[in-house]
């Protein structure tokens, strides 16, 4: 029964990442036929970045901030619901997404220069990888309240309830770690290359 159920794991998993690398493909094509508006758009949000590097506001941190909590506690509850399994695979399919669409276009609009910005998505990929890791366990959780319900399966809820909330503590504390380095640590790491990029 072990057994069985590493495979099942060992399945799940690499069915995530097998998704994570499929959605980062599609943002990468999606990139490529990007309208010359589309593009501009791009290239000016890019720009205010680098333009605005020297600048931290509070506000936005805070705010910022609260609502990566807040986004993360709703997206939190709702795994733990029935549609769970489906609400997951689609985050995780965003985020790398998102993560694809962020570092072509920075090599579409700066060509080669966009090396010196790659920092600026090192958050994003760390995201990523807690993201999967956190989807992973949620998902399996999902499936042993549906075995649960649907099955008569004898878990222990409560049990897997408090590992779940402890899991959701510690990503979301990650979570909020990366929004702090992308707003402080990654300008500090881009400024020296601004003029060479600009």
């Amino acid at each position: 029964m072990d057994k069985y159920m590493e495979e099942k794991n060992k399945s799940l998993f690499k069915r995530l990442i097998l998704l994570i690398v499929v959605f980062f493909i599609v943002g990468l094509f999606v990139t490529i036929f990007l309208s010359k508006d589309n593009n501009k758009i791009i290239k000016d949000s890019l720009e205010e970045f680098i333009l605005n590097i020297n600048k931290i506001d509070k506000t936005y941190v805070k705010n910022t901030i609260i609502n990566y909590i807040v986004i993360n506690i709703v997206i939190f509850i709702l795994t733990l619901s029935i549609i769970g399994t489906p609400l997951n695979i689609a985050y995780i399919a965003y985020k790398s997404f998102s993560l694809s669409f962020t570092i072509f276009n920075i090599f579409k609009v700066y060509k080669f220069k966009g090396v010196f910005l790659l920092s600026y998505v090192v958050p994003d990929i760390l995201n990523l990888v807690v993201s999967l890791v956190y989807s992973f366990y949620l998902i399996r959780f999902n499936k042993k309240l549906l075995d649960k319900m649907f099955k008569k399966k004898d878990y222990n809820i409560n049990n897997l309830m408090r590992k779940n909330l402890k899991l959701f503590i510690i990503c979301l504390t990650l979570f909020i770690l990366n929004t702090i380095i992308k707003i402080y640590l990654v300008p500090n790491m881009i400024k020296p290359f601004v003029k060479f990029i600009s």
